[in-house]
């Protein structure tokens, strides 16, 4: 019974990316691949700094001996109509992390099912957090940025701010690229 529900809802996954316009964005400028896992229906990819591309300041890095705001945790959505993705991927990803430490310097992990993305991103390095940090925000993005296209597609992007994943204030996106969450 509980494997026909994942055929089920694979073949619903499988049936919505193949009549979809949207692609997978190739592993963006100044990314590397830091880890992959591959699932029946799709893989799970964390991508980090490439240090060739960027060359950032060591402090830049170095989590602040400050006290965290108090306002930070607040995780306001603020919903974007472009870069959008499939809910039906982006819920895989964010249900499917794994309760791993987050890798050294990541700024992403994307889910890809048949050349879909859904990615969740962040401009800051995290200290000291496992992944499942990172679905709390995720699912803010998900309660409030839900939209219909005019095809009936069922799409989701968005960002938070003050968002608070192990000990780093950040802003987290979730979108179909793996780049360009803002770090302020």
């Amino acid at each position: 019974m509980l494997s026909k529900k994942y055929l089920t809802f694979g073949a619903f996954l499988a049936a919505i990316v193949s009549a979809s316009p949207l692609s997978a964005p190739a592993p963006e400028e100044g990314l590397i691949v830091i880890q992959q896992t591959e699932f029946a229906n799709g893989t799970l990819t964390w991508y980090g700094e490439d240090p060739a591309f960027t060359k950032r300041s060591v402090d830049a890095d170095v989590p602040s001996s400050k006290p965290l705001h108090k306002r930070c945790g607040s995780a306001l959505p603020q919903c974007s109509n472009i870069h959008q993705s499939f809910t039906s991927v982006c819920r895989t990803l964010i249900d499917n992390l794994p309760d791993t430490q987050i890798p050294e310097s990541p700024r992403s992990t994307c889910y890809n099912v048949a050349g879909v993305t859904c990615c969740i991103s962040w401009g800051k390095v995290i200290d000291n957090a496992r992944s499942p940090a990172l679905r709390y925000a995720a699912n803010k993005v998900m309660d409030a940025c839900v939209a219909t296209n005019s095809k009936g597609e069922v799409l989701v992007s968005g960002q938070t701010r003050d968002t608070l994943v192990g000990g780093t204030c950040l802003n987290q996106c979730l979108s179909n690229r793996a780049t360009n969450c803002d770090s302020s």
